[in-house]
């Protein structure tokens, strides 16, 4: 948030709820990819009491998709998305990147292992 130019101390309790929301996001995708649990598929069969099967999203599914939903809603509050930080910066912030990514620091590495620079 500090890069993005949008932390503020009064934050702190969203940004804490953020981190919850993602420990709980992380935890439901490996329940739901278990395979003793879950059953990686979006959708599952029901059977309901008149003997009908039908096909209903996976309960696993619903609630990683639910807390996906709450995590990016969040970023966007606290001005990690770029709709979000548009809306608290501005439209017409810009925000200069702090050095190199770390995307582009291992490009670089990679390259120089491999004798091209």
């Amino acid at each position: 948030m500090r890069i993005a130019g949008t932390y503020n101390e009064a934050f702190e309790p969203v940004i804490r709820m953020l981190a919850k929301v993602q420990t709980e996001l992380a935890r439901a995708e490996k329940d739901w990819r278990d395979p003793e649990l879950g059953n990686k598929e979006y959708v599952s069969e029901y059977t309901n009491k008149a003997g009908a099967t039908n096909f209903v999203k996976n309960p696993y599914f619903a609630v990683v998709e639910d807390l996906r939903q709450d995590v990016l809603s969040i970023s966007s509050q606290l001005g990690l998305t770029p709709q979000g930080q548009r809306r608290v910066m501005g439209s017409n912030a810009k925000i200069k990147p702090q050095g190199k990514s770390k995307f582009e620091t291992a490009l670089a590495a990679a390259a120089k292992a491999a004798g091209k620079t």
